[in-house]
């Protein structure tokens, strides 16, 4: 299940920053052409256009920041850090380039810790802003931090139908069964499950380990382990999870 495309807010972004600039020397006219690329997924575009600006002004954040987000959509993770950190250094009170770094190191379950305290940054800089706090929930639930649930408690204020949705019930769930409140954690992931018709594979299997690993009700765990793998099929992106549940199945 994915939070929210990870990319757009840095683009738009950009794009007010860019449109707003009273200063249209050859980079913000670089930078404009880039924006536009981007907004196209020209990211080869991108990467090139950043470049060029970069080698007009070398500390240039904005630049810095699309080639970050070029660089990502390449599939070329290690640049899209380093411009992204360099971002941060030249500029740390810099709402977009602190949110990028941290949306990039929570991609990476070794790099939670450091996303979090970049987030926290941004979110002092930005409390509303529903992107920041979906990561700082989803990053603080894979740490069992009961921090997750101030920062849902947040979103559902700030978004009530963000709140009503599949993916933030799971993560209430979630956050419940950390907390050892089993009784709302069941309440929440059932909801979830409703919402999204049973066909969610990530609700299914959190209902199946719910019911296997809290509840100890074996034929409603092996059931929805069942439903699981046939919801998951051959995606590689629920390989681990399929694993897991054949061998909970197996072990009944």
């Amino acid at each position: 299940m994915k939070l929210f495309f990870r990319l757009s807010i840095v683009v738009f972004a950009l794009i007010i920053l860019l449109g707003c600039s009273s200063n249209k020397d050859n980079v913000d006219e670089i930078l404009t052409l880039a924006v536009q690329s981007a907004k196209a997924n020209q990211w080869k575009n991108v990467y090139d256009l950043a470049n060029n600006a970069l080698k007009i002004d070398s500390n240039n954040v904005n630049a810095l920041l699309l080639k970050a987000v070029a660089a990502e959509n390449l599939q070329n993770r290690e640049v899209a850090i380093d411009e992204a950190s360099q971002a941060v250094k030249n500029n740390p009170d810099n709402f977009v380039a602190l949110y990028t770094i941290g949306n990039l190191y929570s991609q990476d379950n070794l790099r939670l810790s450091d996303a979090i305290g970049y987030l926290k940054k941004a979110h002092q800089l930005n409390p509303n802003d529903i992107n920041t706090l979906v990561l700082l929930s989803n990053n603080s639930i894979k740490l069992k931090s009961p921090k997750a649930k101030e920062y849902l408690s947040r979103l559902s204020q700030l978004d009530g139908a963000y709140a009503s949705s599949v993916i933030f019930c799971n993560m209430l769930g979630c956050a419940n069964a950390f907390d050892g409140n089993l009784k709302q954690a069941g309440k929440e992931i059932i909801r979830a499950y409703n919402l999204s018709s049973g066909k969610d594979a990530v609700v299914v299997y959190n209902l199946a380990v719910l019911f296997d690993g809290y509840f100890k009700q074996s034929s409603k765990a092996v059931a929805f382990y069942k439903k699981f793998i046939d919801l998951a099929g051959k995606s590689s992106e629920y390989s681990a999870l399929s694993a897991h549940a054949k061998a909970r199945i197996s072990n009944r």
